[in-house]
């Protein structure tokens, strides 16, 4: 069972980070050799924004992270960027930005544009540790109401967008 950020919250697990999907919100997870450590941001104001990540930053020195194998984020980019003219450009932008934050961290940037699920209340989006794989795979469920709603694995091969960072 994932441990599920809500706005604004930071949290570490080793196996699996959750986060209930808003139409502005981003969900952000550094993975190590050993944790993820993940924060939901809520809003793309830059203050709020990068309070929240430097609670994630902070939180993963006390929890001694080492260091960062892959950065990841994924959003409804019309939700999250609705007056930019190339929403993939600002997310790009957005994870650079997230990663300067990090301790100036250079490598893979991954993440997903979550509008293809048409995303309605009760949506989370998942990401579970593949540490064999030094990658993270990223899940959806619709709904989560009781019993929870299927889980359903974004196909990487049409759907995750990487860039170096």
């Amino acid at each position: 069972m994932p441990v599920y950020l809500n706005a604004f919250e930071a949290g570490t697990d080793p196996a699996s980070l959750g986060f209930p999907h808003q139409p502005q919100g981003l969900g952000v997870v550094a993975m190590t050799a050993g944790a993820l450590f993940g924060v939901h941001l809520e809003s793309a104001v830059p203050a709020a924004r990068d309070g929240a990540v430097a609670a994630l930053r902070d939180l993963m020195a006390r929890h001694g992270a080492g260091p960062i194998l892959a950065l990841y984020g994924s959003c409804n980019h019309a939700g999250r960027y609705p007056e930019a003219g190339n929403r993939l450009a600002a997310w790009q932008a957005e994870m650079e930005g997230i990663a300067r934050q990090l301790g100036g961290w250079h490598g893979p940037a991954r993440g997903c544009n979550t509008g293809f699920i048409e995303p309605r209340p009760g949506t989370t989006i998942e990401y579970q540790a593949d540490y064999g794989r030094g990658s993270c795979r990223i899940e959806y469920r619709r709904a989560a109401a009781a019993p929870p709603g299927q889980l359903h694995e974004i196909d990487g091969a049409t759907r995750l967008v990487e860039f170096a960072v």
